[in-house]
Formats: structure tokens, sequence, C-alpha cells
């Protein structure tokens, strides 16, 4: 096929390897970094930092994949049946590595689950089954991606209350995760307090995609949890406490 990738940024140079890989002709496009691919595609990938959670213009194709985190809302201007979300879960100084052994491939779609597994099957070749898969609605891949990257903002929010709650005593707060780690039910990932000189959850992603949490669950009952928990990140980035 002929694929599109649009963003030649880290998502958008790993995913054009992949689809190489997979034998299909591929084109970059990102006019900021002087890629242009010119005439319509048979698939468009884009690969575009979405910081409002919204589509940005794509590349006309037949079909659209998806891979930057965005809102459930903004798949409202493509195609029913024609649209499709591929999530990645790459951290930048990983992310070739990461991109290239996944632990999940979530693949979000209208089409039946036979019709998309098709599909994602043509277009990512032997890739589609190097790990686990799981298919689903375009709205519930969003809710995996954000979903994911929040739960990782909590766990740093409770670590640092955790941090606040030993008087900021980092030998005392080093024991209490020794102990809570002796637990077979919990994991310890995201327990460091400081990160790059600040605490609380840094990074491109998390904080972004926590307040997308936040916009979708606006007027429910979790609601006030989702945005006091972004609220208090808000602060500890800045300095406060």
């Amino acid at each position: 096929m002929n694929v599109t990738v649009q963003g030649a940024g880290v998502v958008g140079s790993v995913t054009a390897e992949i689809l190489r890989s997979a034998g299909h002709e591929v084109s970059v496009h990102d006019p900021e970094q002087n890629f242009c691919a010119c005439g319509h595609a048979d698939v468009t990938v884009v690969c575009t930092p979405c910081l409002d959670g919204i589509l940005p213009w794509t590349v006309p194709a037949d079909v659209t994949v998806v891979r930057s985190t965005v809102l459930p809302d903004a798949f409202d201007v493509l195609p029913v049946g024609r649209r499709h979300h591929w999530p990645e879960f790459l951290t930048e100084r990983t992310a070739r590595y990461d991109a290239l052994h996944p632990d999940k491939l979530i693949w979000g779609s209208d089409l039946d689950e036979t019709a998309a597994e098709q599909f994602a099957r043509l277009l990512l070749g032997a890739h589609y089954d190097v790990a686990p898969q799981v298919h689903m609605s375009v709205r519930a891949s969003c809710v995996v991606k954000i979903g994911i990257n929040s739960l990782y903002t909590s766990r740093v929010m409770l670590f640092n209350a955790l941090y606040d709650a030993v008087g900021a005593d980092m030998d005392d707060y080093e024991s209490v995760c020794e102990g809570i780690g002796l637990d077979q039910r919990v994991h310890l990932s995201h327990h460091h307090i400081w990160q790059d000189g600040y605490r609380g959850a840094g990074g491109k992603c998390l904080p972004k995609d926590s307040r997308f949490l936040a916009e979708m669950t606006y007027g429910c009952s979790t609601g006030d949890f989702v945005e006091s928990m972004c609220e208090s990140n808000d602060r500890l980035r800045r300095g406060g406490m």
C-alpha cells in the first residue's frame, strides 16, 4: 500500500520504519522538517502531537490511522468505517526499542473485530504478532491510552503524598517504599519523588493526558478527583508544596 506517515518526530520515525518493514511504500509528511508528501495515499498514519486532543488537518487518504493521543471526539471529523486508532506507548529515550518490542497492541476501529484485525494485519505485517492484541472501539482505545498515563500520574502523586506523610524525610520515605514493596500486589514503579529537579509527574504526556481525563470526566462524580490530582501535580511541578 501507499502509506503516508504524518509527522517526522519520534513516533513518526519509528512508525515509518515498522511500515516499511511490512513492505509498504512509505512517505513522510512534515513541512516543518522539510518532508512533504504529495498526492493521495491509501492510508495516512497520524503521528503529530495533538496538545489540545484535537486532530490536525490530515493528509487525504482512503483510510486514516491515528497514533497520536487524542480525545475520543476527535475522530468525529473522520469518515465512519475508515478511521482507526493505533495508540503508541513509547518512552522518548527508548522509543525505537519500545516500538519494535511492544508489550501490547491496542487497536481501535469502527469495524467489527474480524474486519479490523484483517486491516491491522495488512498494515502492520509481521509486527502485528509481536505482542498480544486487543480490538475495541476508537473511544475505548483513546481511554486506554489516556487511562494508562493518568494511572501513572496518580501513582506519582500517591508516592509524593507518602513522602509528605513522613515529613519529607528521604530515609523514612525509602523505608516506607521498601515496606510497601514487600506486598506482592504492589509494584513500585513511579515512586521516585524528584524528576529533573522537580516533584510530581512531568514529561510531555502524563500531565497532558491526565488533563484530557479531567475534561472527559467533567461533571461526573469522579471528575473532582481527577481535577484535584491535576491541580496538585501542577503545584508540585511549579515547585509548590
